[in-house]
This record gives C-alpha cells, sequence and structure tokens, in this order.
C-alpha cells in the first residue's frame, strides 16, 4: 500500500503522470500550496486551503506569499531562498486568514516539477493550539518557579521590611507592573497603611493612611476579596487625591487582599499607566504569591514588635541609668534625644525648654538640623500659646499630626517633614518641656511610639526635676561656702554665725569637726534625729548613729577631708533614704578641719526608683519569655506550615496523576501537620490558664491500670513501635480519685519524652505501685539524659536541655507536667545520667484520693476524703 499521508506527499518525478498528484492536490483534507520560489506569488491552493484561508480559490491564487505569512518582507524573502536550495524545508509562521486572525502554521515545502514549471509545494499544519498550550506551560513553569523562589527568600529572614521588598520586587517583574505597594492593616484593624512601594512615584504612597472601605485597596480590605479593575479611571472606587498626586496616573490595576491564620492583615497592589496589561491569570498568580507570604509578613510584625519592645525596655534601662548616674541636664536632654530618635526613627528631634516668664520655648539638644536651619529656628522662637507646641502645651497632653502639610499651626522650618509628635515633659501639674520629633513620612508615629514617648518623658521628668533640685541645692551651698570664706577668718569661731548659716538651709544640716563631733546644726537636722539642737551640738557621729552607719559617715567625712572636694552618698535610716554632700571647710590657715553636711529626705523619690527598676525588671524578664516563645512557636510552627503548604499545592496540581495511596499520604502528611501544631497550642493553652489561675481540677473515680493501659495504646496504637513500653502494676491501686485530664498530661509527656529522646528499640519501663494511700508512678528510659545544669530549670516555661540538638519541642511539656503534679497535691523526682550509661528516671508520687484545693482550705480541720465507689 503506498503512502499518501500530506507529509509523504512529494513532487513526481518527471517521467511519471501528473495524474495521481492532482488527484491527491485536490482531494486531500490538508493545506496544500503551489507558490513560485522566486517571487512567492500564489500559483495554485487545493480545497482545503480555500476553507482554512477563508478566500475563493481564484482570490487566493491572486495573493504573493507575503501577504499571507506575518513575518517581515527580508525574512519570507530568506526562507523561500532556504527552500529552493534545500537548505530547509520546515517553518514555523504567523498566517493571516481572510477574517483577520492571525494564527500559527507549520510549513513544510519542497520543490517540485508541474507542467514543465518548477514550483515550491508546500504543505500547511494549524499548530495555534499546541504553541498556546507550550507558552502557557513555559508561563506556569516560570510562575511556579517565582513562588519557589519568593518562597525560599522569605524562609530565610524575620525582617520585616526585606520580606516587603523581595515580594515586590518579585511580583513587580511577574506581572510587568510600573508600580506596586503593600498596605498592612494597624493594629486597631481599622487602616490600612502603606509599608512599602516600589516603582513610579512610590515616595507619595509611604505611609499613606486609608480607613477599611476607603479606596480601592480598602474596600478589598473591607469585603477580603481580589480585584482587576481594567481601566481605573471609570471606577468610582479609585481615590482622587491618590491619581492627582503625582504625574503617574492610574489605569490598570490589580488589588489582591493577605491573609494569615484566616484573617486579613494587609493588600498587596500592582499598577500601570496603561490599560489591559494585568488578565485573571495575573490574579491568580499574586493570590498565591500573597498566601505564601501572608504568614511570613506576620511572623515578621511579630518578631518585629517583640524586637522593638525588648530594645525599648533596653532603651529606658539605658537612659535611667545616664539620667540617674548624672545631675547635668544638658547631658540628660541629649540621652533622650538621642534614644527618642533611635526608637521612633525620627530625621529631626529636639529638646524644648519651657520658659514661661518669657512665654517661649528654648531649643536644646538639636538632632538632624543643619546649621542654616539652627539659625533660622534661633531667629523664630517658638510662643508658649501657638503652634502645635502650643497646643500640645496648653493641653499638656501629647500631640500627634500625620500630614504637616494639613495642619494650619505648623511652622514649616523643615521641608522634607510630613509628619510631627510633640510630647510634654511633666512633673506634676507643671511643664518642664517638649520632646518634638519629625519625620519624612506621613503617619510616621504609630500609637507604640507614642506610649513609648509617654514613659521616656514621665522618665526623664523625674531626672531634670532632681537636676534642677540639686543644680539649686548645689549654688545655695556655693553661697554657702562663698559667705564662709569670706567671714572665716573674722566669724571662724562664732558659734552663732555657724548656726545662722544653717539655720538658713532648708533641710537638715550640720557643722562637724575632724573628729565628727556636732559643732551646729539647724533645727531640720535636730527633727531629723528626733532629739533638740541643744542635745545635739557636743555629740559624736559614734552617738548618733548605729555603728555600721556611723563608720560609713565617718569615712565620707574623712574622704572630704582628704580630698578637698565634695562629696555625695546615699544612706538608709529606718526605712527611709537620704540624700547627703559634705562640704569641706577650709580654715584660715589653710587646713580643713571642719565638715558642713546637708542632709535630705529623698525616700518618695528613692522607692518611686526602685519601684521603676523593679517594673523594669520584670519587663525585661516578661521580653524575654515573649521572646523565647516567639523563636520556638516561630521554629515549630514554620516545619508543618511548610509540609502543608507544600503538599496541598502538589495534590492542587499533580493529584489528577497519582495514585490514591500516594495522595492519601500526602493528606496524612497534612493530617500529622495540624495535630503537631493543635498538640503546641493546646501545650500554650494550658500553660496560659495555669499561669492566670484558671486551670480547674476536677477528681473523678478512675481504673489507673485501665487508664494506664489506655495511654500506652494512644502513644503506640498498633503495639510495635520500635521502642516498647513495658508496663507492670503491683499493690493496692484500686478506689483511686483524681483528675483524668491532669493525670493523662502527667503521663503523656513523661512517655512521649522518653520515646522521644532514647534510641530506637531502647525499651521504656513504665510502673504503677499502690502504697499507703497514694499512687506511685515510675518512667525509666535509657536516652540521653539531662544535664546537670539543666536539671534546676528543668520545669521552667519554654526551657529546653542544651543537649537535645535538633529534636523537635517547645519547652512546655515538663512545666504542664509540674503544675498537674502541683494541682493533685503530689511530689515528682528526677534522677538523670548523661554519658555512657545515659538514661533519666522520673517518679511521680500522688494522692491516691486527691482532694480539690479549694475543698482541702475551706475545711482545714476536718479535710475528709471523697468517699470511692464500691
Amino acid at each position: 500500500m503506498s503512502d499518501t499521508s500530506p507529509d509523504s506527499i512529494t513532487a513526481p518525478e518527471p517521467d511519471r503522470s501528473n495524474t495521481l498528484f492532482s488527484r491527491l492536490f485536490r482531494e486531500h483534507e490538508t493545506v496544500m500550496l503551489l507558490i513560485e520560489p522566486d517571487t512567492g506569488a500564489i500559483v495554485d491552493v487545493n480545497p482545503a486551503a480555500c476553507a482554512f484561508y477563508g478566500y475563493d480559490h481564484a482570490a487566493l491564487c491572486r495573493l504573493n506569499l507575503a501577504d499571507i505569512n506575518q513575518r517581515p518582507r527580508p525574512e519570507i524573502a530568506l526562507n523561500l531562498q532556504h527552500a529552493r536550495r534545500g537548505e530547509r524545508n520546515q517553518f514555523v509562521v504567523p498566517h493571516r486568514l481572510a477574517s483577520g486572525e492571525v494564527r500559527t502554521v507549520e510549513v513544510r515545502s519542497s520543490l517540485t516539477e508541474i507542467d514543465g514549471q518548477t514550483l515550491l509545494f508546500a504543505i500547511v499544519h494549524d499548530i495555534t493550539d499546541h504553541a498556546t498550550a507550550e507558552r502557557d506551560l513555559r508561563q506556569l513553569a516560570q510562575r511556579l518557579t517565582m513562588l519557589n523562589d519568593i518562597g525560599q527568600a522569605i524562609a530565610s529572614t524575620l525582617d520585616l521590611d526585606q520580606i516587603l521588598s523581595i515580594l515586590l520586587e518579585r511580583t513587580r517583574q511577574a506581572v510587568g507592573a510600573e508600580a506596586c505597594s503593600v498596605a498592612l492593616l494597624d493594629e486597631s484593624h481599622t487602616e490600612l497603611v502603606f509599608r512599602q512601594a516600589a516603582g513610579v512615584a512610590s515616595r507619595d504612597v509611604i505611609g499613606l493612611r486609608l480607613k477599611r472601605g476607603q479606596g480601592v485597596a480598602g474596600w478589598v480590605a473591607e469585603h477580603q476579596q481580589s480585584v482587576l479593575i481594567l481601566d481605573a479611571a471609570t471606577d468610582p472606587r479609585l481615590l482622587g487625591q491618590i491619581m492627582t498626586s503625582s504625574d503617574f496616573q492610574t489605569r490598570n490595576l490589580i488589588c489582591v487582599p493577605m491573609f494569615a491564620h484566616n484573617v486579613i492583615i494587609g493588600v498587596l497592589e500592582q499598577i500601570n499607566k496603561v490599560t489591559g496589561v494585568f488578565d485573571a491569570a495575573d490574579v491568580q498568580l499574586l493570590e498565591a504569591v500573597a498566601a505564601q507570604t501572608a504568614v511570613a509578613i506576620d511572623n515578621a510584625r511579630l518578631f518585629d514588635a517583640e524586637r522593638r519592645s525588648h530594645q525599648r525596655l533596653e532603651t529606658l534601662y539605658r537612659i535611667g541609668q545616664t539620667v540617674n548616674s548624672t545631675l547635668d541636664p544638658a547631658a540628660i536632654l541629649d540621652q533622650l534625644i538621642d534614644e527618642a530618635m533611635r526608637a521612633t526613627h525620627a530625621t529631626h528631634g529636639a529638646a524644648l525648654i519651657a520658659r514661661p516668664a518669657e512665654g517661649t520655648f528654648e531649643r536644646r539638644a538639636q538632632r538632624g538640623y543643619s546649621p542654616e536651619l539652627i539659625a533660622r529656628a534661633a531667629q523664630h522662637p517658638l510662643p508658649l500659646a501657638g503652634g502645635i507646641n502650643g497646643r500640645a502645651y496648653t493641653a499638656r497632653q501629647v500631640v500627634a499630626v500625620d500630614d504637616v502639610r494639613l495642619d494650619p499651626d505648623y511652622f514649616p522650618l523643615v521641608p522634607e517633614t510630613r509628619s510631627e509628635v510633640v510630647i510634654p515633659i511633666l512633673r506634676g501639674d507643671r511643664v518642664l518641656g517638649h520632646i518634638d520629633l519629625q519625620s519624612p513620612l506621613v503617619g510616621g508615629f504609630r500609637e507604640v511610639d507614642l506610649d513609648f514617648l509617654r514613659v521616656l518623658a514621665d522618665q526623664v521628668a523625674v531626672a531634670l526635676e532632681n537636676a534642677r533640685l540639686y543644680q539649686e541645692a548645689q549654688r545655695h551651698a556655693t553661697e554657702l561656702e562663698e559667705r564662709v570664706r569670706e567671714r572665716t577668718a573674722a566669724l571662724r569661731d562664732s558659734e552663732e554665725t555657724a548656726r545662722v548659716m544653717l539655720n538658713a538651709a532648708p533641710d537638715a544640716a550640720y557643722l562637724l569637726d575632724s573628729n565628727g563631733t556636732v559643732l551646729a546644726a539647724n533645727a531640720p537636722g535636730a527633727q531629723d534625729l528626733a532629739t533638740s539642737v541643744g542635745q545635739l551640738v557636743g555629740a559624736n557621729l559614734v552617738d548618733l548613729f548605729e555603728p555600721a552607719l556611723a563608720q560609713a559617715r565617718r569615712a565620707q567625712i574623712d574622704r572630704a577631708i582628704t580630698t578637698g572636694q565634695p562629696n555625695r552618698f546615699l544612706d538608709e535610716r529606718a526605712g527611709r533614704y537620704f540624700d547627703n554632700v559634705i562640704y569641706p571647710i577650709q580654715a584660715a590657715s589653710g587646713v580643713i578641719d571642719r565638715v558642713a553636711v546637708y542632709t535630705t529626705d529623698v525616700t518618695e523619690r528613692r522607692l518611686a526608683e526602685i519601684e521603676m527598676q523593679r517594673a523594669l525588671d520584670q519587663e525585661k524578664e516578661l521580653s524575654e519569655l515573649k521572646s523565647r516563645f516567639i523563636s520556638i512557636a516561630s521554629h515549630e510552627f514554620r516545619t508543618p506550615l511548610t509540609t502543608i503548604l507544600s503538599s496541598a499545592e502538589l495534590l492542587e496540581h499533580y493529584s489528577h496523576r497519582w495514585s490514591d495511596a500516594k495522595k492519601l499520604d500526602y493528606f496524612k502528611r497534612i493530617q500529622t501537620a495540624v495535630r503537631h501544631m493543635v498538640d503546641l497550642i493546646n501545650d500554650v493553652l494550658v500553660v496560659g490558664k495555669s499561669d492566670a489561675g484558671k486551670q480547674v481540677f476536677e477528681p473523678v473515680p478512675l481504673d489507673l491500670i485501665g487508664f494506664c493501659g489506655a495511654i500506652i495504646n494512644e502513644i503506640q496504637p498498633d503495639g510495635s513501635h520500635p521502642q516498647p513500653i513495658v508496663f507492670h502494676a503491683s499493690g493496692d491501686c484500686a478506689n483511686a480519685v483524681m483528675d483524668e485530664r491532669l493525670l493523662r498530661h502527667i503521663l503523656s509527656n513523661l512517655l512521649s519524652n522518653a520515646i522521644k529522646y532514647s534510641p530506637p528499640k531502647a525499651p521504656i519501663e513504665f510502673s504503677l505501685h499502690g502504697r499507703d494511700g497514694q499512687a506511685v508512678f515510675d518512667i525509666s528510659d535509657h536516652g540521653i539524659g539531662i544535664p546537670p545544669d539543666d536539671l534546676a530549670h528543668l520545669y521552667d516555661t519554654f526551657h529546653r536541655a542544651g543537649n537535645v540538638g535538633n529534636i523537635a519541642g517547645t519547652g512546655l511539656g515538663m512545666t504542664i507536667v509540674k503544675r498537674s503534679v502541683d494541682l493533685h497535691g503530689g511530689t515528682i523526682e528526677v534522677n538523670s545520667r548523661v554519658g555512657a550509661e545515659s538514661g533519666t528516671r522520673f517518679t511521680v508520687t500522688l494522692p491516691l484520693v486527691s482532694v480539690p484545693p479549694a475543698a482541702a482550705e475551706s475545711d482545714p480541720e476536718n479535710n475528709a476524703a471523697p468517699t470511692p465507689p464500691g
């Protein structure tokens, strides 16, 4: 049988009849053309060609190959030359039909001789659908590669700005956007804040705030669904002020929501100046990217919040050390503005000291201002009763302006400023001054910044007031010293003069000789020591204070006399704190033989400082605990979340190719990951209830032996685990009354740990023994053991031993065990070895009949245990 497929048809030999070729040419369903090889003129076509191109026979034969081939004419001529020479006989080109539609075709050609004329015989196949499918497949592969690249990039960092930068860079390239942005919901979930943008006019977007429902981004956040706008000029949701804020005119726009843990956290937006660039495939791509990055963004925000909180606690601690170690107002203000700008990322800042007598503010500790701006500011003093600072001064409250361009009271000193915040420094009802910070971002100061700045201002207010009081005391002491120096020669021996000088001091004051004997004292000084001035004069330090305090004061006096410099120290007497300053007094001979001691009761200030330090230590401890939780939780959640996401994507794209067994394997992976996350959350909830005092203790009658067997079956359902649990029971374990839920926490955690930290095939020994009204549970393993340094912290929340390596865990299990044992009124003991003969044994002893703590406390004299059943 001869081969008559279109690809096998060749020109007839010169000595053969053209009848068979003519018949095949006319009747075959494949598109065929006869073309003049030099000019490209179409000489003849078959009916299939007419049907394909949409022309009748005569019209199609009047055309040239260049009329239907959409390639440039030079390229067409070159292809004809290749075909004529036999150098190439297959081409893929676009052909235009009579309807104007362009189809992708594959052309196979060869030279033939018809009626003595050499023609190019062309066979045409329409491969448009195949080419389109190949293009779509390439695009899909590119987008899957992009998703994988983004996933790997964001998994390597917890820096929020870096994650957002990666997100915008990759998605902008993928969909061909001219500009893009990310807006995140604020703490109240009522406003979107544009955190980062890229492309044209991005500066005008960063910092912009939109309420939910406002603009396209606000609409997406409110309705939680994606939007594709082909022509934004006709969409009323696009904000006019955004469109006209720059030369950029938005036309084509995509905005998709971002969800983390089923809660919307923000939106991703892509825009173009021309219409028709984006399509539904781009929306699907951005939704996939948003779903992939939202959890990373949420984790980064939590990490950033904790990091900022930790930094601010460190800032408060650091500035507390500074202000408590100096009484120099300039140093205090310098530290204040430096720390405030560092914490809020302000670009300009200053401390404004209120001068009520002049009615203006004095600018101090100016940061970020050029010499020209400082000179200009000096020429325009800020009034106490005008401008943004005037509003804050009058109201004695924080004033934050998100966009100073919209505030008529703003004094335009710095051209690039967009937002400003003013925090009064208050001491009681008196305004000492302001912290003034400025930022080039709209809404640059968030609520969390304001809370921190209030605390910072309160802390500094105390230091400034102390510095003022110290300066007044120092000035007063200097004046006294000058008066003493001027009149020492004439009145040195006059005790009456000394008494007059001491009585001029508002606080307790004493004049002592070099041996510590009181030469003179004022009334507050005598009252301070619960005696009279007459009884005080002539007494010695040894008689006035207990031995340890007297010795300390003796040393301070000797130091002042030896160095010739004033000496300041703090002491405590009878639960009160006193600030003491000793000034050496030089005799006319040049010898220092006397000292003046000024004592101020600073108990309230000292107690406030101690309380503040205690609060700071508690906050620091809480911050460290939160940081440890976030570190462990992000690690423990990341692996199962990655497993869930990858398994779900593989099932979505390839499940139609897989067997049922393989699909079931991936579903089990998802279920296992979800159970792991649920167990972690349950552990956190148990610890949280315990910390909040809401853990309920509900003892019920229990069959302990059966209960232990059920726990073992739960941990090893098929009994074939590589680490078998060997269980033994002895003694009287009947009629037990315990909290089933808490007992399950105790045994399941101890057994799971024994398995997790033991090598394969190493048996776990589990025994139950009843004796003297108590149930004793012993669980022993041959695992890695617990290092001695970690035993002291075994039950601390989130603590894990230093030798666990990569073994998964949260550090909550032993905390739950200990608290569950305590609620039963029982005890837990541990014996562990690390090394060649490693292993750990836990012994839990619980009352066989447990009584709720409230019941035991209500009747301590007659605490009868509940009667067991039977």
